[in-house]
């Protein structure tokens, strides 16, 4: 058994966060896109916050959207 001494340099959570989210909306965007909310991908979590604030779209409307695009990427 052979051992590799070279280590990878470790990712902090937030860039390990920020890097699979990327990886997930390239992978789910087309499969997303033909849903119901496609007006929703061009926002992140701050910008749907504002739009909850401002009384633009309801947290109920973000909740379907978000299992919407679950079930899109997974359907299990």
């Amino acid at each position: 058994m052979t051992t590799n001494n070279k280590q990878e340099p470790e990712l902090s959570r937030r860039d390990f966060l920020l890097a699979s989210a990327a990886a997930m909306m390239t992978a789910s965007k087309t499969a997303f896109s033909s849903s119901a909310y496609p007006e929703y991908l061009a926002y992140d979590g701050l910008g749907l916050a504002d739009l909850v604030r401002h009384k633009e779209v309801l947290t109920t409307e973000l909740l379907e959207a978000a299992i919407a695009r679950v079930e899109a990427i997974d359907p299990q």
